[in-house]
């Protein structure tokens, strides 16, 4: 977290920021900003004493983001999720993370749908529901364009034209893992505040 707020001291969104994102928008790339990951980072990991420049870099890291959608860069939505317990971040919480940073649910959907398949090179294949497109889908208990939370409840998997049940595919160890991974960030960041005296 540190050198993330120390490389951050020198960007300058509407002058430097923008410089590289015209060269994205040149170079046809694709952006895929992790933004849950480090969003998480400077919320929970920055150091206490630093607070105030990690919320002015969380600021910068949206506007950045914001900017190269705005110029046309194609943002593609992807988890980062790491060996370390305290960067899993999933797709979910990637999604979330948009959508609090001021993105319309449907813009997070379509980057890790629609968006997404294009620098996997299957565009012609997979991300949207259209005849001739491979039909898997992930059903939902609720409406992902009015509230994204609703990506994280789902409840039934439809693969090759075969509906499964949720809770037929999550087994025990997937259910522990999962709560143990929420205690486990949560001591965490409890050693960090101990250590810095928080």
């Amino acid at each position: 977290a540190p050198a993330l707020l120390y490389a951050w001291e020198k960007v300058t969104p509407a002058r430097n920021g923008r410089q590289k994102i015209d060269k994205l928008t040149t170079l046809g790339t694709f952006l895929s900003p992790s933004l849950a990951k480090d969003l998480n980072y400077l919320d929970y990991y920055a150091p206490s004493a630093r607070r105030e420049q990690a919320m002015a870099t969380r600021a910068k890291y949206v506007e950045v983001m914001r900017l190269a959608y705005q110029a046309g860069v194609q943002v593609i939505a992807g988890s980062d999720y790491s060996t370390n317990e305290n960067d899993r971040v999933s797709i979910v919480d990637e999604l979330s993370a948009w959508v609090q940073a001021g993105f319309e649910s449907r813009v997070a959907l379509e980057a890790a749908t629609k968006n997404a398949a294009h620098p996997l090179r299957l565009a012609e294949t997979v991300g949207q529901v259209d005849p001739g497109y491979v039909a898997d889908l992930l059903i939902l208990a609720g409406n992902p364009a009015v509230d994204i939370r609703h990506v994280e409840k789902p409840v039934m998997v439809v693969r090759n034209g075969v509906a499964y049940p949720i809770e037929q595919l999550l087994t025990s160890e997937v259910r522990r893992h999962r709560d143990q991974r929420a205690i486990r960030a949560v001591l965490e960041r409890q050693v960090i505040a101990w250590n810095e005296k928080d």
